[in-house]
């Protein structure tokens, strides 16, 4: 099974970057890979990462044209999002659809979790019993979590009330936290997908 994580970094660049993809490469041999979408540019990048380029207006774009909202996010004076880009992981499935062809299951992660043997932590025969996990309990955790790269599973997010406001309103939601694992229980409760943590 081929998983990948996706992320974005439309301020400057890490500290850590570098150690980051140092950590994530030896991942590549058992199946993991990583898009990162960005305007910046990285040296020394893994063979199981791609680095694809994207400024947060064409990420604006992007949302617009998948999901139907235009979010006007921007880059502060600090050079950070204005919005924390944590709440459209949720939307991940849709938001980069034609980015994700070929994998098996798409997870949503941050820049600093160090991550070790995921192949014994999540084998192949496991996944291939379940649509989503969690490493959180309870809820769907925006560090960790991996999604069934299926449209049942990538439109899950638009059963969330309100879910349009969330995405234009600048503030933070923790949309993944706190708002997808009402529809993602009604859906394992209704047998249409399997979810553990």
């Amino acid at each position: 099974m081929k998983k990948v994580f996706v992320l974005t970094q439309f301020g400057k660049p890490h500290e850590w970057t570098q150690k980051y993809f140092e950590n994530i490469k030896r991942l590549g041999q058992y199946g993991w890979y990583w898009k990162i979408f960005t305007p910046n540019k990285f040296e020394n990048v893994p063979s199981n990462v791609e680095i694809i380029p994207m400024t947060i207006e064409e990420f604006n774009t992007l949302i617009e044209k998948k999901v139907g909202v235009n979010p006007m996010n921007f880059i502060t004076e600090k050079g950070v999002p204005d919005k924390a880009v944590s709440d459209f992981y949720v939307a991940t499935g849709v938001i980069f659809e034609d980015y994700l062809k070929g994998y098996d299951f798409w997870g949503i992660t941050n820049w600093d979790v160090v991550f070790g043997r995921l192949d014994n932590y999540l084998p192949d025969e496991m996944l291939s019993e379940l649509d989503v996990f969690s490493d959180d309990v309870g809820i769907i955790n925006g560090v960790f979590s991996l999604f069934r790269n299926i449209p049942k599973v990538n439109n899950l997010f638009r059963e969330i009330p309100g879910i349009e406001n969330m995405l234009t309103e600048h503030k933070l939601f923790g949309i993944d936290e706190y708002y997808l694992i009402d529809p993602l229980k009604k859906a394992a409760k209704n047998e249409a997908l399997t979810y553990i943590h």
